[in-house]
């Protein structure tokens, strides 16, 4: 026998992850974008892996350290609550894409600058919801610069682009659909090229 509150349970629960998904979604447009003209990236026409190597960092919120023998390390900590991730020293390679331009892929890294941190710690997966008969769903990310959706399941994937000024950097992908997310809250900065590290 099904309880008749199951529906009213689920849309409060629904309803909360919705709210806090809009609430995530607005402090990250106030607080996380200086708006950049994405016209103005443009991707590299060759790309050296050793380009890659070094330390990032995106907002001293998240550092990469790419190695030169194609593992990587990510750091993420969120400084109002002490959480803390930091993979193991895990795979990285580039993807060379047909329409021009280069995608890095970050095996077991997480996508904490364009989703919600409950998200991203399921390997950029929606969750399940068992009693409506919804099994746990991949996110789509849109590409802005490829134009179009790229599924990212336990892992990132960056969009290696050069700005204006000649800088090299790693941009995020949107979690919707032909929306460019910009700005410092997108982009990974080169701050070492140590190759030793």
């Amino acid at each position: 026998m099904k309880s008749p509150f199951l529906p009213v349970i689920l849309g409060i629960l629904v309803g909360l992850w919705c709210a806090e998904a809009c609430a995530w979604f607005v402090y990250r447009i106030i607080f996380l974008m200086n708006f950049y003209d994405p016209n103005s990236m443009t991707a590299p026409l060759e790309l050296k892996p050793e380009e890659l190597v070094g330390e990032w960092e995106r907002m001293s919120l998240e550092r990469l350290i790419i190695r030169n023998n194609f593992t990587f390390k990510q750091i993420f900590v969120r400084s109002y609550d002490g959480y803390r991730f930091e993979t193991s020293w895990n795979r990285w390679w580039v993807e060379k894409l047909s329409q021009g331009g280069f995608r890095l892929h970050l095996e077991g890294a997480r996508n904490y600058a364009s989703i919600p941190s409950e998200l991203a710690e399921r390997g950029a997966f929606y969750p399940a919801i068992p009693e409506a008969g919804i099994p746990e769903m991949p996110i789509l990310f849109w590409d802005p610069f490829a134009k179009e959706l790229v599924e990212m399941p336990h892992k990132l994937i960056l969009q290696i682009r050069f700005l204006s000024s000649g800088e090299l950097i790693l941009h995020h992908l949107s979690p919707l659909r032909e929306t460019i997310f910009v700005g410092e809250g997108a982009i990974y900065r080169k701050q070492s090229g140590d190759e030793n590290k």
